[in-house]
C-alpha cells in the first residue's frame, strides 16, 4: 500500500545550483512525498583581508586551474531558486560543530530536527557530516557524489577522469556513513565523458543524475524499503586534490588533442550496411567469423544505418535509416541486396516531419511490424508493412515518449519495449511492458531501469541462445562506435539486471572498419553497420582479394533507376 514519505533538506545558506534545485523539484513531484523541514547550515563569517595578505596566501601552484574554473560556466552549476514548497516549509538554522575535517550537529539542533520526523534527509552542500544525524531519519541521509568513488575520490569532479584519458565518468547517489567515500550506493550510473571538454562532461553528469533521488523515493512510496539500503561502496582509490600547474597543462594538452581527433571522426561519419551469412548467436562463439559482404557505398552526401530485415518471396529486404549528411534529415528506406552486389535505387518507405529512423522489424501473426523512432513527434510509433511491400502504414502509438533505438520483443509471456529517452538518450534505459503487442504499455517499476552509457542503448535484435536472453547494446563512450552483447539476467515488471559478455569494436580489413553501430538478425543471417575507416593499405587490399571478398568504391554500381515492385 502506498505510504507518505517525509522528506527533509540539509543545505547551505546560499542559492542552490540548478542541479540541486532540479533534484528537489523531481522529488517533490513524486506522489506521496511531503517536504517536512529544511535545515539550513549557517555560513561562516569571512573577514576581508588586505590585498597584500591575500596575495601572499594565494595558492600559486594551483593558479592555472583556479583561473580556468572561474571562466568555465557549466549550466547545471549556475545559481537557481528552490521550488516554492521549500520556501514555504519550516526552516531550522544550525551552526555545525567542527570535528577535525568533519562536522557534527549539536544535540539541541538534532532534537529540533527530530520533532519533524523526517524519513529521509537530502544533503546538498559542503562539509563532511558525522554523528547521530546520519541515523536520525529511518531511511538515512542521502548525498550525490559526481564521480566513481571506487576509482576517483576527492576533487575536482570530472577533471582527473579527463586528465587520465578515461572515456567514462561515474556518479553515485549514496546513503552517507561516518566515512565520506564508503557509504551505501543507492543508485549508480556511468556517463560518456567528452575528452575535449570538462564543461560538457560535467553538464552531462550533473544533469543526468538529477532524477535518481526521485527514483528511489518512488520505490519507497510503494513499500520497497530495500531501495534505501543499497550496496556497500568498497574503495581503496587515492583521494584526489586540486591539480597543480603541471597537471593542469597535461590536462589542457590532452583536451586540445581530443578536439582535433573529434573533427577527424566527424569527417569519417559515413555509415554503410553489411551482411554476415550466419546467425546472430554465432557471435557468442569464442572466435566468431566476422566476414560481412558490404553493400556498395551510399550515394555522395548520404549515409545508411540501423539495418533490420525480413524475407519476402525468398528475397531479403533490408529496411534502414537513410540520412542526408548535409541537412541531417532522415527517412526509412528499403534495399533488396543481391548476390552480385548490384543494387537498384532504394525505395522510400516512410517520411514525415521531424524525420523517421531505426526501423525495428519483427514478424508476428503472419504480419511484418515495424517500430519507428520519430524524434519530431514526441512518441514511439508502431507501423505495419503494406501488402505491396512498398510502404509502412501507421498502426498505433506505443508510448507517448520519443524513445531512441526502440526495440520490441516478447519474452516470458510479455511484450517488452526498450529504448533510451530524453537528455539521457545515450545513457538512460527505459522499459515498458504489455500483455499484447499493440499494448497498452506500462512503465517498468525502475525508471530509468539503467544509467550506463556503455550498456543502455539498444543496438539490434534481442535473441535467445540456449534458453538465455541476450541483447546487443551500443557503447556510447567510444569515438567511432562499438557494440556489446549483454546477457539479460532478470527481466520482470519490477526487476532488471544484465551482464556484459562480449564487445565488438569494428570489423577490420574493409573500407567500413571505423566502428560498429548495430547488429540484427534475419532468417539465419546477421545485418551489421560499419562506419568508414581510413584507407586500406595495398597489403590489406591484397589480403581481401585472397579471401574472395568483393570490394569496390565505385558508387556508380548503385543504379539510378526505380526499385522493383
Amino acid at each position: 500500500m502506498p505510504e507518505h514519505l517525509r522528506i527533509g533538506l540539509l543545505c547551505d545558506d546560499r542559492p542552490p545550483q540548478w542541479w540541486e534545485a532540479e533534484c528537489v523539484r523531481q522529488v517533490l513531484a513524486v506522489p506521496g512525498v511531503q517536504l517536512c523541514v529544511v535545515a539550513v547550515r549557517n555560513g561562516s563569517v569571512r573577514v576581508r583581508e588586505p590585498w597584500f595578505v591575500r596575495l601572499s596566501r594565494y595558492p600559486w601552484r594551483l593558479a592555472l586551474f583556479l583561473h580556468f574554473r572561474r571562466r568555465m560556466r557549466v549550466p547545471a552549476n549556475e545559481p537557481d531558486a528552490w521550488p516554492e514548497a521549500v520556501k514555504d516549509a519550516v526552516v531550522l538554522r544550525f551552526t555545525p560543530v567542527r570535528d577535525g575535517h568533519a562536522e557534527r550537529i549539536a544535540d539541541a539542533d538534532l532534537a529540533r530536527l527530530q520533532e519533524h520526523r523526517p524519513d529521509v534527509l537530502l544533503r546538498f552542500g559542503s562539509g563532511i557530516l558525522k554523528g547521530p544525524i546520519l541515523q536520525l531519519p529511518r531511511h538515512g541521509v542521502w548525498g550525490m557524489h559526481h564521480g566513481d568513488p571506487t576509482l576517483y575520490r576527492g576533487q575536482p569532479p570530472g577533471f582527473w577522469e579527463l586528465h587520465d584519458g578515461q572515456r567514462v565518468i561515474g556518479a553515485v547517489l549514496q546513503r552517507l556513513t561516518e566515512h565520506p567515500d564508503s557509504g551505501a550506493a543507492l543508485y549508480s550510473g556511468w556517463f560518456a565523458a567528452d575528452p575535449s571538454s570538462l564543461k560538457n562532461t560535467l553538464q552531462t553528469v550533473l544533469s543526468g543524475s538529477t532524477g535518481w533521488m526521485a527514483a528511489i523515493c518512488r520505490r519507497l512510496v510503494v513499500g520497497d524499503t530495500a531501495a534505501a539500503v543499497g550496496s556497500p561502496i568498497i574503495t581503496h582509490a587515492p583521494v584526489r586534490h586540486y591539480p597543480d600547474n603541471r597537471a593542469f597543462l597535461r590536462f589542457l594538452s590532452r583536451t586540445r588533442s581530443a578536439v582535433a581527433i573529434s573533427a577527424e571522426q566527424r569527417e569519417r561519419s559515413e555509415w554503410n550496411l553489411g551482411i554476415i551469412y550466419q546467425p546472430i548467436s554465432a557471435l557468442l562463439e569464442e572466435r566468431p567469423s566476422l566476414n560481412p559482404r558490404w553493400l556498395p557505398p551510399p550515394s555522395p552526401g548520404s549515409s545508411r544505418s540501423t539495418p533490420f530485415g525480413y524475407v519476402m518471396d525468398g528475397q531479403l529486404n533490408m529496411l534502414y535509416t537513410k540520412r542526408d549528411r548535409v541537412s541531417g534529415t532522415s527517412e526509412i528506406a528499403r534495399l533488396r541486396p543481391k548476390r552480385d552486389n548490384v543494387l537498384k535505387r532504394s525505395r522510400t518507405m516512410l517520411q514525415g516531419d521531424g524525420g523517421a529512423a531505426h526501423p525495428f522489424v519483427l514478424v508476428h501473426g503472419g504480419k511484418t511490424w515495424v517500430v519507428v523512432e520519430r524524434p519530431g513527434t514526441g512518441r514511439t510509433e508502431l507501423h505495419i508493412l503494406n501488402a505491396s511491400n512498398d510502404a509502412l502504414e501507421f498502426h498505433s502509438t506505443l508510448v507517448d515518449a520519443p524513445l531512441r533505438s526502440p526495440t520490441l520483443f516478447t519474452h516470458a509471456g510479455r511484450w517488452w519495449l526498450l529504448g533510451t529517452c530524453g537528455p539521457g538518450a545515450d545513457h538512460d534505459l527505459y522499459i515498458y511492458h504489455a500483455d499484447d503487442l499493440p499494448g497498452p504499455y506500462r512503465p517498468h517499476a525502475l525508471m530509468p531501469a539503467l544509467t550506463d552509457a556503455r550498456n543502455a542503448r539498444p543496438a539490434g535484435t534481442p535473441f535467445l541462445h540456449q534458453g538465455v536472453l541476450y541483447r546487443p547494446v551500443s557503447d556510447r563512450t567510444t569515438p567511432d562506435g562499438q557494440v556489446a552483447i549483454v546477457r539479460v539476467d532478470a527481466l520482470t515488471p519490477t526487476t532488471f539486471r544484465q551482464t556484459r559478455v562480449k564487445v565488438f569494436k569494428a570489423i577490420k580489413g574493409s573500407p567500413w572498419s571505423g566502428g560498429l553501430g548495430s547488429i540484427s538478425a534475419v532468417d539465419g543471417m546477421t545485418l551489421v553497420e560499419g562506419s568508414r575507416g581510413r584507407a586500406l593499405t595495398s597489403a590489406q587490399q591484397r589480403g581481401q582479394g585472397h579471401k574472395g571478398n568483393v570490394r569496390t568504391d565505385d558508387r556508380s554500381i548503385e543504379r539510378d533507376d526505380e526499385d522493383e515492385a
